[in-house]
């Protein structure tokens, strides 16, 4: 079926383009034998050296009622021109260069309707990598009430539209949220009234919310003004693990009609944000009608003590459907986005993804190999690769730092064993990780990953500071016979979905930390606290779930909990912190009270910290602290069970049978 696609697509491409696609070949990986696949694209370059020099006359010349996915590839620049998808000219792919390398700018004000610079009526619409920009009232240095008019960046109305890495700059009404359903990642949306605004069902995650008000003085903008007409309208914005940034003053939003939802969820908010939050605006009196809501935000902004009365609280299964991508689409539109933002096999029918290896890079210190370090093997690796490439890394010390950007998934890298295969840095904080993750679909196999900056603990007179060994934050990522060396806050097992299996993690102080929904199974948990100060106990977990709607949390299962000195299983970082210790054996090591409360002190109804099924010298739980939870059998039956963290079975489509014995599907 997939090779038929292929036929008609490209027959009837040639046929009706008379002009020609420019085919992009891509980048050739020469050293790893790495190769792009090519997609039909149109070519906009404004040198003349394209297919086209504006985008909009390569608009023009897709068929009416295309039903193929075609990339309209725009060269870094700024075009000045208008950018009209219109209703017959649905699977479009509009990709730049960087959102900061491609702009396109426009000067209009005249009407909301036809005066944005993007005007994206078609549905089945994907732009990635450049910045819509209304110049009318942006740059705007001193506020004149009299000339601040609406002057939209983008207008989106067509159904199932998705925006990557994307940039929205103006002043007032940015960005129209007409109506259908829409999803921004990792975008930036810029402005100080009204600056998102419409009837849309959105999912804004991870995006930048960037509040210019400062030219308003003693005024306060507004972040958005959303549309939502009735209690029976599915619209609504929610922002999910977004940032609140800015200068100025400015309320999270105001309701344009009286059903108005917006959701801000696990955002991080700046002090541009006023205590009071929201405005009801031309709703007054009907308040209660309103769906604004806020849960598990942080930062400066986010205190709520001063906030509007009638701000909501909203039920668990509400929150969960609200701030999930089956709210705002179909699991069919869903998959076709992710492919979709992927990228490298646009236009014929969507194939679906080989599990198997596409290809292998060869990483060797002695020069046998494609490369010598992992970072540059890494580095050669196309963006958004939607094929599983094995990176295999011969056995030897590697003195580097080695980091997996998010635009560089479905990477697998494999060492010749934990022992013979290590890679060391040595320095500190957060972001100076030994090894960095931040790319969705990884998997390694062993590997040893040590920060040397305080280990080993009596070889340097180095004061005991944060030294990460390796920080995890893509999603659905999975570590097989790995091990992970460092003193404190060895693994930062930040967020997402992740797997650890027969792995050895060491440290003494919060050594396994984060928020991350992740299962160790069958490793070892080593402390080596004796090693510093024998008088101290260790921690081996500092968790952060923050709210109890939160899925979140750390499951050791069938594991071992050995070492020197004395440790505490874990203490609560956040809030809600939720620690699962499941038929694992503890040895003498663990205190006789085994949990610490720390941020937590107070609250400690909140926290779930539980141990079942477990043995050893250290599993004696009659001086547990008080507050340990018991579980009912099914819900530890849900939390210990794999289905924990692989919705969508992730795991079991993996190149290599992480589950059971190890075992590459192509070799």
């Amino acid at each position: 079926m997939v090779l038929r696609q292929w036929v008609i697509c490209l027959c009837t491409l040639a046929f009706i383009m008379g002009f020609g696609f420019g085919l992009a070949n891509g980048k050739v990986v020469r050293k790893s034998r790495i190769r792009a696949r090519v997609y039909p694209t149109i070519l906009v370059d404004p040198s003349g050296k394209g297919n086209f020099s504006t985008i909009q006359s390569a608009v023009d010349a897709i068929p009416s009622n295309n039903r193929n996915w075609i990339c309209i590839y725009v060269k870094a620049g700024k075009y000045r021109e208008q950018v009209n998808i219109p209703f017959d000219k649905p699977f479009i792919y509009l990709k730049g260069e960087g959102k900061r390398k491609t702009t396109v700018v426009w000067n209009a004000h005249d009407s909301i309707a036809t005066s944005g610079t993007l005007i994206s009526q078609a549905d089945n619409f994907v732009a990635k990598s450049l910045s819509f920009v209304n110049s009318f009232n942006y740059p705007m240095v001193t506020y004149d009430y009299n000339a601040i008019k609406p002057a939209l960046a983008a207008m989106i109305s067509g159904d199932k539209s998705a925006f990557y890495r994307c940039g929205f700059i103006g002043f007032q009404d940015t960005l129209w949220d007409v109506q259908g359903r829409h999803y921004f990642k990792l975008c930036t949306i810029q402005g100080a009234i009204d600056f998102i605004f419409g009837a849309g069902q959105s999912l804004y995650e991870r995006c930048t919310i960037s509040v210019a008000a400062k030219p308003l003085g003693e005024l306060a903008g507004f972040i958005t003004a959303q549309g939502r007409s009735n209690a029976h309208d599915p619209s609504g914005f929610v922002f999910k693990e977004c940032n609140v940034i800015g200068s100025g003053q400015a309320f999270l939003g105001r309701p344009w009609r009286d059903h108005a939802r917006v959701v801000f969820f696990n955002t991080s908010m700046s002090s541009v944000v006023v205590p009071e939050g929201w405005s009801a605006w031309e709703s007054i009196g009907h308040e209660s009608l309103i769906t604004f809501s806020e849960h598990g935000c942080n930062g400066l902004g986010s205190n709520t003590s001063k906030r509007v009365k009638w701000e909501k609280k909203l039920k668990p299964d509400l929150l969960w459907w609200l701030t999930t991508s089956s709210h705002k689409m179909s699991s069919q539109y869903a998959w076709c986005v992710s492919t979709c933002l992927a990228l490298f096999f646009l236009g014929f029918g969507l194939a679906k993804k080989s599990h198997g290896i596409h290809s292998t890079i060869r990483v060797d210190q002695s020069g046998n190999g494609d490369f010598s370090t992992i970072q540059s093997a890494i580095d050669s690796i196309p963006k958004d690769n939607t094929n599983w490439i094995r990176i295999d890394i011969r056995a030897g010390v590697y003195k580097e730092q080695v980091r997996i950007p998010a635009d560089k998934p479905y990477i697998y890298l494999k060492g010749e064993g934990s022992g013979k295969t290590q890679i060391v840095w040595g320095e500190t904080l957060l972001h100076s990780a030994t090894f960095t993750s931040e790319a969705d679909n990884i998997i390694a196999e062993s590997i040893t990953f040590t920060n040397s900056y305080n280990y080993p603990p009596k070889s340097n007179g180095n004061p005991i500071k944060q030294a990460l060994a390796a920080r995890i934050s893509g999603d659905k990522s999975s570590f097989y016979r790995c091990q992970f060396f460092g003193l404190q806050d060895t693994l930062l097992d930040d967020r997402g979905r992740h797997y650890f299996k027969n792995c050895l993690i060491q440290g003494t102080t919060d050594f396994i930390f984060g928020m991350g929904q992740s299962i160790y199974e069958k490793c070892t948990i080593a402390t080596i606290s004796g090693h510093v100060n024998p008088k101290l106990a260790g921690y081996i977990t500092a968790q952060g779930r923050s709210n109890p709607n939160d899925d979140n949390g750390f499951v050791f299962k069938d594991c071992k909990v050995v070492g020197t000195g004395k440790t505490y299983l874990g203490r609560a970082w956040k809030g809600f912190a939720r620690v699962i210790f499941y038929r694992s054996s503890f040895s003498s090591v663990v205190v006789p009270e085994g949990w610490n409360a720390w941020n937590a002190a107070g609250h400690e109804d909140q926290i779930t910290f539980v141990e079942e099924g477990c043995r050893g010298p250290g599993s004696d739980t009659s001086r547990r602290v008080e507050w340990v939870k018991k579980m009912s059998d099914e819900a530890l039956q849900t939390l210990t069970s794999i289905s924990f963290i692989d919705g969508g079975d992730w795991l079991h489509n993996l190149p290599l049978n992480v589950l059971g014995e190890p075992e590459d599907l192509v070799h």
